[in-house]
Parts: structure tokens; sequence; C-alpha cells
């Protein structure tokens, strides 16, 4: 088996708390109406949710499913298909005007809470036997190397 050097639920709220931290970055530079600074936000947020999103999709919601129905777990992958295209649109934002910054503020919102909601499937996560999350932290681990942007990701499939 291969050896685990991370440990899942902590990197994954890593990723959650930094996801946070970006989006709030976000809302403050429309606020400023910093192209430049949502611009940089927006690639790395890109290449941190690459990996993330490819875990969460092929193999973190899938193992959760018994704890929350298929229903729920459809809820999150579709929560998830707004953000490749808004990423894309952020990286390429010219022109900001006070109601351009709103409307980004107002998109971020649904973006939040799924956040909030998917911080929750930790406490999932902890549930599961030892082997499957270590067979999780093995692969979200090889997602971080193996998988890039979530817009080329998306692209892609």
């Amino acid at each position: 088996m291969t050896k685990i050097t991370i440990d899942l639920i902590e990197e994954f709220s890593k990723d959650h708390y930094t996801v946070m931290e970006k989006l709030n970055s976000i809302a403050d530079a429309a606020d400023n109406q910093d192209e430049a600074r949502i611009r940089t936000l927006a690639k790395e947020l890109d290449e941190l949710l690459g990996p993330h999103f490819y875990f969460e999709e092929m193999d973190l919601y899938p193992a959760t499913k018994r704890f929350v129905g298929e229903e729920r777990v459809e809820e999150y992958i579709e929560d998830h298909e707004p953000v490749a295209p808004t990423l894309e649109n952020l990286k390429e934002l010219e022109e900001i005007s006070p109601e351009k910054a709103e409307e980004i503020k107002d998109k971020l919102t649904s973006f939040y809470k799924h956040v909030n909601d998917c911080e929750g499937t930790t406490v999932l996560v902890d549930a599961l036997l030892e082997e499957e999350k270590n067979e999780l932290a093995s692969k979200f681990e090889k997602y971080r190397k193996d998988i890039g942007s979530l817009t080329s990701w998306k692209k892609e499939s």
C-alpha cells in the first residue's frame, strides 16, 4: 500500500479555509474595483480547486453517499457547475463597475454556502473505516500532483 503522507481531514479543511479567504479577498477586490487582484485570486482558486473538486466528485462524495444519499451527492456536484465558468470570467475580467462588483459578490454567495456545506463532509469522512480514509487520502494526495486547474479539467471532461 502507498504510504500516506497527508492528514485527509486536515488538508481538506485547510483547502476550505483557503477558499473562504480567497472568496473574501475577491469580494474586497470587487468593492475596490481592483480587476488585477480579482484576476490573480481567480487564477489561484482555479489551481486549488482542480484537484479538490476532482477528488470530491470522483471519490469523496461517492464514499459518503451511504450517509447522505444519492440526491445530496448530486446536489454537491451540481453546486460545482457554475464555479469553472465563473472563475474563467474572473480570470479574464478587464473592467469592473460598481454594478459588476455587486454581481460578482452575489455570485460568491452560493460559493460560500457550498464551502460551508462541504466542510460538513469532514464529519462523514471521520465516520469511514480507516482503510477507506487511507485510500481517500492517497487519492487526494495523488490528484494534487496530477490534476491541473479546475477550468482545464472541466474543459477536458
